[in-house]
């Protein structure tokens, strides 16, 4: 009776061991060749998300014409239109103060608050799109990495500041919604 006890016990612990070194081994395999195969497909799987949604060329077109409208401010607009008033009625308008058409000043007012609000909305759009970004990138752990819209950002900051923005010849005898439309194509 006492042999049948030792063989089954043996038997028991040959099968126990055999089976704690399969599990290990499996462990093992799976944190050395898994696991790292599983962290790979995830980090490119995020990327190519990052760039279909946030790296692609909507994104890059919306951040160029930011600053090329930030440099167009700049540049052409930065002066203000001012109007002799008679009788309730604009009678002249300067422009950095050199005469110029009241509806032309009316114009040129026109297009510069048009250039504010559409900085304005594309700033806002540029920088929520940046914090849903940073959010990703921390979240994966990607904390080094730079934000691909903050390089884009300095890339085409750095390119309208090195360039100058070409004029739009306005003709006077345009209508205000024509010069407006004339005005647009280039911007």
């Amino acid at each position: 009776m006492e042999e049948v006890t030792r063989e089954i016990a043996l038997s028991l612990s040959i099968k126990t061991i055999f089976f704690s070194i399969l599990a290990a081994g499996g462990t093992i395999a799976i944190a050395t060749i898994l696991k790292p195969l599983i962290l790979i497909a995830r980090d490119l799987v995020a990327w190519k998300i990052i760039e279909c949604r946030y790296s692609n060329n909507h994104k890059k077109s919306q951040i160029e014409k930011l600053y090329r409208l930030k440099r167009r401010l700049e540049t052409q607009f930065y002066e203000n239109a001012h109007y002799v008033v008679h009788d309730e009625e604009a009678v002249a308008a300067y422009i950095a103060d050199e005469p110029t058409e009241v509806h032309f000043a009316f114009i040129y007012d026109a297009t510069k608050e048009h250039i504010k609000i559409e900085i304005i909305k594309l700033e806002e759009e540029i920088e929520r799109n940046k914090k849903k970004l940073s959010f990703i990138l921390q979240h994966l752990s990607m904390q080094e990495i730079e934000n691909p819209l903050t390089a884009l950002e300095t890339k085409y900051q750095k390119h309208f500041e090195n360039n100058s923005i070409r004029g739009v010849k306005i003709d006077h005898d345009w209508s205000e919604e024509e010069a407006l439309k004339e005005i647009k194509k280039y911007l």
